[in-house]
This record gives C-alpha cells, sequence and structure tokens, in this order.
C-alpha cells in the first residue's frame, strides 16, 4: 500500500453551485475537541458520470472553457490589427509581449480543464506499470511551479524507495492536484507572514510507501473537510479556480481502490492540513533516488536541447509534419524555425495523409516525420503501417503527436509503436525532446 500524506489548506465556498459567503461562516473553534479533524469523501465518482451531477459538471466545465477561449480570440484579434504597425515602437513592443503571453496562459488554461475532465469522467480501463516515483514527484512539481510562482519546495527521497504500480499519467495528475492545494494555501499565506518552504519527503513505512507533502497555516479551514472533496468548491472570489482539484485527485485515487483522507491538526500558533491517500504498491524494483533536490527549481531549458541537437544535425535538417490541422502546423513550423533555423538550413513540409505517402513515394529526404494520430480521412497508425511495408527506410523516422487523452486504442497502439511521442499540448521543451528521442533512436512517451 502507498501511504501518502499530503499536508495543504484547502478553503472552499462553493459546492455544486451553492456559493458560501465567507463572512457567514462559523470559523471552528479552537477548543481541544477542534485540535484535529478529519474528512473523507461522502461520494462514489461513478455518480458523478449520470443525471444531474453530470449535467452540472458539463455546463461549469463549458464555461470555465469559455473563458479563456474569449481572451484568446480577443488577444489573437487585438495581435492582428496591433502588428500592422508595430516597428520601432517599444511601448507597442511590450504590449505585444504581455498579449502573447496571455494567450499561451489561457491556452493551458484550457489544457488544464481538458486533462481534469478525462481524469473525472473517463470509464477506460487503467494501464499501470511500475514507476519511478522520484521523477514523477520532479515533473509534478515543475508543472506547478509555472503557476505558483516564489513558492519553495525541496524533495527528500530515502534511499532504495520501492516502486508503486501505476498509470504514469494518471499517478502525475494526482500529485500535480494535491500539490496545487498546498501551493495555493502557501500564496495565500504569504502576504502576511512568512512560511517555510512546502517539504516533500518519500519513505518507506511498515512495508508501505510514503509521501509526505507538508506546509503550514495560520486559520482552520472554515468547513468540515469531508466537503472539501465536492466538485466546484474554492474560497478564491475569481473564476480562475475551478474547485476541482480535491475531486479530480479523489477520481484517480478511486479509479485505482485507495482511499482519502483529510486532517487539520493544531499546531502552536497555527495549523497543519494533511491529505492521506493509501494505494497499492509494486515492490518489483528498486529505485535509486538522487536524494534532496530543489525540485522547484529544477526545469529541461530549451536552450539546453538546442546545444545537444546541434550536435546531430548537420547544416540542412527536413522535417515532415502529417497534420490535419492547418494552425497546429503552422505553429509546429515556427517554432522549429525560431529555435532551430539560426543554425541550419530549416525546410519543414506541412502535408496531408496523402500528399505525404506521395513525398515517401517520390523519395524525397526526410529527417524527422512528425504524424499526428487523428486525421480527417484516415489515422497515423494507418498510414504508419503503409510506411512500413513500403518505404521501411522511412519507419525510423517517425514521432506521434496526439491530441487524445488516452483512448484504449490509440494508446495501445501508441506503447507498441515503439516510436516516440507526445500528447498535445506541449511545451517547446517537449517538441524538441521528441526530435532529439527520434535522432537518438529512442521510444516512448515524452513527459
Amino acid at each position: 500500500m502507498l501511504l501518502l500524506v499530503v499536508a495543504s489548506r484547502r478553503e472552499l465556498s462553493k459546492t455544486l453551485g451553492i456559493y458560501y459567503i465567507l463572512s457567514h461562516m462559523k470559523v471552528p473553534s479552537e477548543t481541544a475537541e477542534a485540535r484535529e479533524r478529519r474528512g473523507r469523501p461522502t461520494y462514489k465518482t461513478v455518480t458523478l458520470r449520470s443525471g444531474a451531477n453530470l449535467s452540472n459538471i458539463v455546463h461549469k466545465l463549458a464555461h470555465e472553457i469559455g473563458n479563456p477561449l474569449t481572451s484568446i480570440i480577443s488577444f489573437g484579434t487585438v495581435l492582428q490589427r496591433f502588428t500592422t504597425d508595430i516597428a520601432g515602437e517599444q511601448s507597442k513592443s511590450n504590449k505585444l509581449t504581455s498579449y502573447s503571453q496571455s494567450i499561451i496562459d489561457e491556452a493551458w488554461r484550457i489544457a488544464a480543464v481538458n486533462e481534469r475532465t478525462v481524469a473525472l469522467l473517463s470509464e477506460r480501463t487503467p494501464s499501470p506499470s511500475a514507476n519511478d516515483l522520484h521523477n514523477v514527484l520532479v515533473q509534478a512539481l515543475r508543472k506547478v511551479k509555472a503557476r505558483f510562482r516564489g513558492v519553495q519546495a525541496t524533495i527528500q527521497v530515502e534511499p532504495s524507495l520501492p516502486s508503486i504500480n501505476f498509470e504514469e499519467s494518471q499517478l502525475r495528475l494526482l500529485l500535480t492536484e494535491v500539490l496545487a492545494n498546498a501551493c495555493e494555501a502557501v500564496l495565500r499565506e504569504l502576504e502576511s507572514v512568512q512560511l517555510q518552504p512546502i517539504l516533500v519527503q518519500a519513505r518507506t513505512v511498515n512495508r508501505a510507501l510514503e509521501l509526505s507533502i507538508t506546509n503550514s497555516v495560520s486559520k482552520p479551514c472554515a468547513l468540515e473537510l469531508n466537503q472539501l472533496f465536492d466538485p466546484f468548491v474554492t474560497t478564491y472570489s475569481d473564476n480562475r479556480h475551478l474547485g476541482l482539484g480535491l475531486t479530480v485527485a479523489w477520481a484517480i485515487v478511486e479509479r485505482f481502490h485507495g482511499t482519502m483522507e483529510l486532517t487539520e491538526t493544531k499546531h502552536g500558533e497555527g495549523y497543519i492540513f494533511s491529505t492521506i491517500v493509501r494505494l497499492p504498491l509494486s515492490m518489483s524494483t528498486s529505485l535509486s533516488p538522487e536524494g534532496e533536490t530543489d525540485a522547484m527549481n529544477a526545469r529541461a531549458q530549451p536552450s539546453a536541447l538546442v546545444d545537444e541537437l546541434r550536435g546531430l544535425i548537420g547544416t540542412h535538417f527536413s522535417v515532415l509534419v502529417i497534420e490535419d490541422e492547418p494552425t497546429v502546423a503552422s505553429a509546429i513550423q515556427k517554432l522549429l524555425e525560431l529555435l532551430l533555423g539560426k543554425w541550419t538550413e530549416l525546410h519543414c513540409t506541412f502535408a496531408h495523409d496523402r500528399e505525404a505517402l506521395r513525398l515517401m513515394d517520390d523519395g524525397e529526404k526526410i529527417d524527422i516525420i512528425l504524424c499526428d494520430i487523428n486525421l480527417r480521412e484516415t489515422s497515423g497508425q494507418y498510414l504508419y503501417e503503409i510506411v512500413r511495408s513500403r518505404w521501411p527506410q522511412y519507419q525510423t523516422k517517425f514521432a506521434f503527436l496526439t491530441a487524445d487523452q488516452k483512448g484504449e486504442q490509440v494508446q495501445s497502439f501508441l506503447e507498441g509503436s515503439g516510436r516516440p511521442y507526445l500528447m498535445k499540448p506541449f511545451e517547446t521543451e517537449q517538441l524538441l525532446t521528441l526530435i532529439l528521442r527520434v535522432l537518438q533512436g529512442s521510444t516512448g512517451a515524452v513527459r
């Protein structure tokens, strides 16, 4: 069993569309009876996938997606008009940078909603495998660092820590959600007090794996702890906090037959908040983590990947993008031109499925083939099988892109293809890593 102890502060103000007015809440007293409280989920996540609960979730998510889409469209329109006479004006250049960042932020906001929706409502059978918990923790911390600037965290991992039998993407999302809860609490407190960094510890206890994420806050939670698992619960007044963090975490834990519990304990002048998750544990392998790491400050930089690619790419580099969405293909092309075009003659071709097959039939020189899985008239899988049988010299050039959030058929193909692949949307360093893997002959998912 995995014992996951996560200390975090999660205040709430609304649940299932009912808004709570914090000023009218009765904050728990600090009597002896209130020094420790506990709360567990009171529902099965299967009840969220039908009837009124499902309808409510669909409407809430549609609203959440609609807001960033409006921002993206609006900022795109501004940029379109803004760039006509931007040359030579520094003030407009600064605004252009700001607008571009807003578009990126809002797009990632949509991506997060999609990931949470799949985790919450999907009935796909999980595909567990042995995972290096230390590496997945570092990935989760990198992700939350982008959202919660100023919060520091340190990982301490016990030597010879056993692996956990879990689906990596689900484990990473679970850790991201509970870490985000801790970071939100710390950032809220930073305005008034100086807190210690979040401490993340992983160790074995009584034949179980225990992960603790610990931070302290100054006030107790205003609601009963079991309410914190309900969908759409948040005390933040802005609409950027959807209130699905613990709901999604509980859905993942339940999917893997685990349990989840919150505790709140009085500690000196403040409180410690903990989330306790128990999950099955695989003892089949032993890991050798690097020990104590300031994971919040560790991140693979695109410049480092570019330097590594320069050693593998010659003076000419040809990329074929097989994609039925012109805007996606154009975006990939522009990114590669920006990152690689300064030191190599980059030839990036965008093609539909039939045109791509014609290029390979003509024997075109192609160094990398970035192929989408879900094409309008066929599939990336079908194209790959054709290439394997007719033009095997191109087989090792393939890497796959997909926005399919872990569909069983797609996932089965990707894992069995022996080719590297990347989920959309992706960050710049992930795209560069994908290209690097193709050139080095590596396989598997780019995280």
